[in-house]
């Protein structure tokens, strides 16, 4: 088995057993903290990603590989962004 192919197994088995731990998604803040998927830190950290990277992106030359690369990764963090707020709705609105 090749170093990618190990390092990449063990990071599967890693994030298998952070998931196992309490059956909820876990989600890695910038700081490094773990909490809970969909919670007010989670939510706050990803726009907090998204806006870093909506100003990383802005200071590219258009059509450069580096600007194409933040629009991926806003694109990718805006997704997570609607499904922790999708999350954030269940776990925290009030019964009607």
């Amino acid at each position: 088995m090749s170093y990618r192919a190990k390092k990449a197994w063990l990071r599967s088995l890693l994030h298998e057993a952070v998931r196992k731990t309490d059956g909820t998604r876990q989600h890695r803040t910038v700081s490094g903290d773990m909490v809970s998927w969909g919670c007010p830190d989670c939510v706050d950290d990803l726009d907090n990603r998204i806006d870093d990277a909506a100003y990383a992106r802005d200071g590219c030359s258009p059509r450069t590989d580096a600007r194409g690369y933040y629009n991926g990764l806003l694109n990718v963090l805006r997704r997570e962004r609607r499904s922790a707020g999708k999350e954030f709705i269940k776990l925290y609105a009030e019964p009607e």
